[in-house]
């Protein structure tokens, strides 16, 4: 899938010295022509997510970082503590205790930007959707004058302002009420992969998935028992639907952190989770708060890089060109 680029696979250790920490599972992307100088890109995926959703993205992001000047050093991608090959290795822990929640996942990814696998990059975040709240929590555990991002790039948020959860709140509940119905409703068990491909590509809840984001889910996201089962673990997923608390934080630390560094925002063409009025109470124009840039994908919705992992390769392509403006105007600006 990656014939340029040299892949592998990292199990990280947040809390080394705790004996029951959950570990962080991480995959690195190397171009074959990197250079030293160019941005390290770090993916955050969404609830009932996992880091390989990510991997069209990345090989069109690969397959045109020369021809648009992109300078990509490296990306890694991680999982969620609960999620994916995290889930997996971190099976026997998550028995034994409750769910993981965005702010220890936000911990971990702090651990992970000050480990020596990231000391010394120029980084840029991009995560999607939970994940968005995620990175941005991640930034608290950082003084304001060293935060670990020279950039990042939002995409389709689920966090709203407190002003909006006090008068709106209820409109998100229902939201929320809703996808868990959905969830609740899900197959969950199939006898082979292909089926548990078959069922999915045929129902309503990923018929409009890119396919080779869809068998990367199959491949990636579901599990095998050891009877030789497939099988979906919708937990934690339905577990992150009921924390409000890390998505209102996440506005009041992206309100705190957009006046030092480039903040950008991607939203899919066709609004289907949050309202645009909670999407526009991010910001805080009284305040002078704004996004860097707002750009919508084509043919998506929420999830955009599950239905259009090209078109947000495009988007985010256009984003870290801007980006890359911007911080050279910066570094001018104190000359």
């Amino acid at each position: 899938m990656f014939p340029e680029i040299q892949v592998s696979s990292l199990i990280f250790d947040p809390t080394p010295d705790s004996e029951n920490a959950l570990k962080l599972t991480a995959t690195r992307y190397i171009p074959r022509s990197t250079t030293p100088h160019g941005s390290t890109l770090l993916f955050v995926h969404n609830s009932g997510g996992h880091k390989e959703q990510w991997n069209p993205t990345l090989e069109q992001l690969f397959a045109r970082q020369k021809f648009a000047q992109l300078n990509i050093r490296e990306a890694w991608a991680v999982d969620w503590q609960s999620h994916g090959e995290a889930g997996q290795i971190n099976s026997v822990q998550l028995e034994n205790r409750g769910p993981v929640s965005l702010y220890e996942w936000a911990t971990a990814i702090a651990a992970f930007l000050r480990s020596d696998h990231l000391r010394g990059h120029s980084i840029v975040g991009v995560a999607e959707s939970a994940g968005s709240s995620a990175m941005l929590l991640a930034t608290q555990h950082f003084l304001p004058h060293s935060l670990p991002f020279k950039g990042i790039i939002i995409i389709e948020p689920i966090m709203a302002s407190r002003e909006y959860y006090r008068n709106f709140g209820a409109e998100r509940d229902r939201a929320m009420a809703v996808a868990t119905a959905i969830v609740k409703g899900l197959r969950t068990s199939w006898s082979t992969r292909e089926e548990a491909f078959e069922y999915m590509r045929n129902h309503i809840r990923w018929k409009k998935w890119d396919l080779r984001v869809l068998r990367s889910h199959v491949d990636h996201g579901l599990y095998e028992s050891p009877t030789g089962e497939i099988f979906c673990n919708n937990q934690p997923e339905l577990c992150s639907y009921q924390e409000i608390p890390p998505h209102l934080d996440a506005v009041d630390q992206y309100r705190k952190i957009a006046p030092l560094i480039p903040i950008h925002f991607i939203f899919g063409q066709k609004n289907s989770f949050a309202s645009p009025e909670a999407q526009q109470s991010i910001f805080d124009p009284e305040h002078n708060i704004r996004p860097s840039s707002v750009q919508h994908v084509r043919n998506a919705r929420h999830l955009v890089l599950q239905e259009n992992p090209d078109g947000l390769a495009t988007t985010i392509c256009m984003a870290l060109a801007t980006l890359k403006m911007e911080v050279i105007s910066a570094q001018m600006s104190k000359l």
